[in-house]
Parts: C-alpha cells; sequence; structure tokens
C-alpha cells in the first residue's frame, strides 16, 4: 500500500542542536513525522528512506528497503502533487527500551483537492477522522521506532487503509 510508505513519509529524523536542550522523545518523534510528511510531499525519496532502519520492514507485504524506494516511486509519479494530513500522533515510548509505538491516521490530498477546516479537531483523532471522512479515504499507520545514535528511526510499520500496492500499480 502506497500511501503508508509515503508517510513513512509520515515519519521521522530530527535531531536537537547543540546548544539547546535536548527535545523529549515524544517531542522528536513528532517533529520527525513532521519532517517525513514533508519529504514525502516533496517526493523525496532519499530523505525518507533516511529515517528508516537497515532492516526496515513495511506491512502488509513483508516488503525491505529496495521493494519501498520502487513502491514510493511508482506512488509519487501517480499522486503527483500532494500534502500528507494527519491529527495529532498518539505515542507511546518505551521508559526501559529505545523503543517506541505511534498511531496515526492519515491522508493524501492531491494539488487543489478541497478540505473542510479542521484546526478545531486536530488534537481529536476520532473527530478528525469522522470530519474526513466524508471527503478522502481515511489511512491508520501505524509505526514501529527504534532510537539510535540518539535519532528516532522507523523499524517496522503497518498500515491500513482501503487500496493495495498492487490496485495503486494497475493503474
Amino acid at each position: 500500500m502506497v500511501r503508508y510508505l509515503i508517510v513513512i513519509t509520515v515519519a521521522l529524523g530530527a535531531g536537537a542542536c547543540s546548544r539547546c536542550d535536548p527535545p523529549d522523545d515524544e517531542a522528536q518523534i513528532n517533529e520527525m513525522i513532521k519532517a517525513a510528511a514533508k519529504h514525502a510531499g516533496d517526493h523525496n525519496i532519499k530523505e525518507l528512506m533516511r529515517l528508516t532502519t537497515e532492516e526496515v520492514i513495511i506491512w502488509p507485504g513483508n516488503r525491505n528497503r529496495q521493494t519501498i524506494r520502487g513502491i514510493l516511486f511508482v506512488a509519487f509519479r501517480n499522486y503527483g502533487q500532494f500534502t500528507v494530513h494527519y491529527p495529532r500522533p498518539t505515542i507511546t515510548v518505551d521508559p526501559n527500551l529505545p523503543f517506541a509505538e505511534v498511531s496515526m491516521p492519515f491522508i493524501i490530498v492531491r494539488s487543489g483537492q478541497k478540505l473542510p477546516a479542521l484546526t478545531e479537531v486536530l488534537d481529536d483523532p476520532q473527530n478528525w477522522i469522522e470530519e474526513l471522512g466524508y471527503v478522502a479515504d481515511l489511512y491508520l499507520l501505524k509505526l514501529w521506532l527504534t532510537k539510535e545514535s540518539g535519532e528516532w528511526l522507523v523499524n517496522k510499520a503497518h498500515l491500513k487503509g482501503s487500496r493495495s500496492v498492487d490496485q495503486i500499480r494497475s493503474r
């Protein structure tokens, strides 16, 4: 499924400045998600892949790094110009391990597509889903992150949604 790969796009890799206190894990993960969404909109596969571990696996389909790159290429060609939209993600950081889980709904909006104003529901994922369910296909992305050298990286991802990679490729 192409959309979840784009969102890995929607997840991952920001650092702290050397003169600042390091951000807490949840803040760092939120910044990584924001950066990933931007990289996806910019069609920047190289930067998206920097946000993953070498062993990254994406489900369904148990797809590895090489396959992910190809799927992103096809997805970006298919969608053209777009932006990724999502409400506040649910983030759970393990206090004893360099491990975190992220759950978040998201949509991909092609340039020119109109959306309702959603600023009031950004902190309420359930209302966000209800509002957008009328105008867009919604997807749920679940990420398993690992902290390596001070950076959170996607190690595994799973997408639930209405399109599969094979449906996108056959268009």
